[in-house]
């Protein structure tokens, strides 16, 4: 016999949903990543491997996973190899800035972001993995869309931290392309949401981010300021990756400029 939901006879909440998931050890993440036909360790243990892969033997690694992996989704036709293309082609563009996503690639990924009515876990990692790929146009239609849809989900701290980071991120790409619209669009997003305290990380990068807002756009006199008392905390507290890659980011972005 069919249950009341199966009959159109009653709703199932996202409370009733999240309290079913718990009762069987699951979370609603994993169960997003199910809905889409993902395993959620399978996606993330891929996209370590392609940095192990990298540190072990370098980016001609990449670039011919990349072709294998091409070869395999022109026999096969199957999409999930299209999107480790995509992945892997994100993994290149750090090392490549000349590379670009195809017509194909970009054509899949807009079918498939924006005919997806809720934004999950997966999606959000999935942007924001392969954001190195969009152009700023593309980067901010995205995160347009991503907005309308994160609404039932993006309350949960795994996605409200991937929403944030990928509004952030957003804020440097325009700061980077000069504009300022855009800039103040990520920006109004960004202080709309409110950086809780227990994303301090994401608070540091956002301060060195406004820094960089106002010494682009001459806003103040002390961005640089702003930048390197952030790059100082990500010090002070050991987050040594994070201040080398910003130290070596603005010495690139502003060469001018004495940080």
């Amino acid at each position: 016999m069919l249950s009341k939901f199966e009959r159109g006879e009653a709703d199932l909440s996202s409370m009733k949903l999240i309290t079913a998931l718990d009762n069987i050890h699951s979370d609603l993440n994993e169960f997003m990543y199910l809905v889409r036909g993902f395993s959620q360790k399978q996606v993330l243990a891929f996209q370590e491997n392609l940095w192990e892969l990298y540190d072990r033997e370098g980016i001609d690694s990449l670039q011919s996973l990349y072709e294998e992996t091409t070869k395999k989704y022109r026999s096969s036709a199957k999409t999930s190899y299209l999107l480790q293309m995509i992945r892997i082609k994100s993994l290149l563009v750090f090392f490549d800035s000349e590379i670009r996503a195809t017509d194909e690639e970009l054509t899949f990924l807009y079918d498939y972001f924006f005919t997806i009515d809720i934004w999950g876990n997966y999606e959000l990692e999935l942007f924001s993995t392969i954001s190195t790929l969009f152009p700023l146009p593309l980067y901010f239609k995205y995160s347009r869309e991503m907005l309308q849809k994160t609404d039932l989900l993006g309350s949960l701290p795994s996605n409200k931290v991937g929403i944030d980071t990928i509004l952030i991120n957003g804020l440097f790409k325009a700061i980077e392309e000069k504009d300022k619209l855009k800039a103040d669009y990520f920006t109004f997003q960004i202080e709309n949401r409110d950086l809780p305290e227990s994303e301090a990380y994401l608070k540091i990068i956002y301060m060195i981010a406004k820094g960089y807002y106002d010494t682009i756009f001459n806003v103040e006199n002390k961005g640089l300021e702003k930048i390197q008392r952030g790059i100082t905390i990500l010090q002070d507290l050991e987050y040594v990756g994070g201040a080398r890659y910003y130290e070596n980011y603005f010495a690139n972005q502003l060469s001018n400029k004495d940080l």
